[in-house]
């Protein structure tokens, strides 16, 4: 973690994020989309982080927040299945987790990251560019949800 900076904003509980730069950079990108998406829309929406990168010990996430650029968020003020449209639209690979297996929240992979990840993350990621896409869990379940016509990876280096 030593590549790692704190990050401008902490978690829903209150404890601090650190990413790499490169995911603060994503981060601050896709804020910076979903303050326009608020301003277009005359809504408030804020991109909360529940669970953030280099968060180890939760048995839920195998492993996937051990290291860099992965993160369990949620919108606030849009609903779950667009909120992972959104995120998609801004290049994170991103799943929503529902109850009764998880807790409410979306899964998010940067694409294109350059730092250490998780030991599961590119399985993730191979399974979100899968032609059909999958569920980024170990079934590789089909995702029939929305995905962009042409994913690729956004360099926020």
């Amino acid at each position: 973690m030593s590549t790692s900076v704190r990050y401008s904003q902490n978690t829903t509980s209150g404890n601090p994020v650190y990413v790499v730069p490169r995911t603060a950079n994503h981060l601050d990108y896709t804020k910076a989309r979903l303050a326009k998406k608020s301003k277009r829309d005359g809504k408030t929406y804020r991109l909360e982080i529940i669970q953030p990168p280099w968060n180890t010990g939760v048995s839920a996430s195998a492993g996937t927040h051990d290291k860099s650029s992965v993160l369990d968020v949620r919108i606030t003020g849009m609903g779950w299945w667009a909120a992972q449209k959104f995120l998609r639209q801004c290049g994170w690979a991103a799943w929503y987790r529902y109850p009764p297996t998880f807790s409410e929240h979306i899964h998010m992979v940067s694409l294109g990251y350059s730092a250490p990840v998780g030991e599961w993350v590119p399985g993730q990621v191979a399974d979100y560019l899968a032609k059909p896409p999958r569920n980024g869990l170990s079934s590789h379940a089909l995702d029939p949800s929305w995905h962009p016509d042409n994913i690729r990876a956004t360099y926020f280096d």
